[in-house]
């Protein structure tokens, strides 16, 4: 029979969650930069490319949340909580305010007026929410069943 691994020292844990912090935030800025400039179609690939990027990088922030809890409690019961909300407010805002165009008039150029870039940063930071929560809700599942398998071993 195996034992179990003593948990780890906090000031790794810290360490571990400010890696994983930092790794997020470098994933999700290229995809709010890009959100700037106006590329004709033969940029979808790296527009893609970018948005997966992204939803990695809210993985390594959700990670990091997990361990910066794990620093304070064992409790996983307010993460399922701020999973739920962030998925819900974000699916209540989005059928409320349908996504239909940026709402400003736009000649072309590089660079994306204001209003068009907070009209995507909005409907960017509901999805984010929406992604962020879930993995929250699914990773606190994960870890909840670990934990109680554990226990029973």
């Amino acid at each position: 029979m195996s034992r179990v691994a003593p948990p780890p020292e906090p000031a790794v844990l810290r360490r571990r969650a400010r890696r994983a912090l930092l790794i997020g935030v470098a994933c999700v800025v290229p995809r709010l930069v890009l959100a700037w400039l106006v590329l004709p179609p033969a940029y979808d690939l790296l527009l893609i490319a970018v948005t997966l990027l992204f939803v990695g990088g809210l993985l390594a922030i959700a990670i990091a949340v997990f361990q910066f809890v794990a620093l304070r409690t064992e409790r996983v019961l307010p993460i399922v909580v701020a999973g739920l909300v962030g998925v819900v407010l974000a699916g209540v805002l989005v059928a409320a305010f349908p996504a239909q165009g940026a709402p400003v008039a736009f000649d072309g150029g590089l660079v994306a007026p204001a209003p068009v870039v907070l009209h995507q940063y909005l409907y960017l930071l509901l999805g984010a929410v929406s992604q962020l929560g879930l993995m929250l809700v699914v990773g606190s599942i994960g870890v909840a069943v670990t934990r109680w398998r554990t226990r029973r071993a």
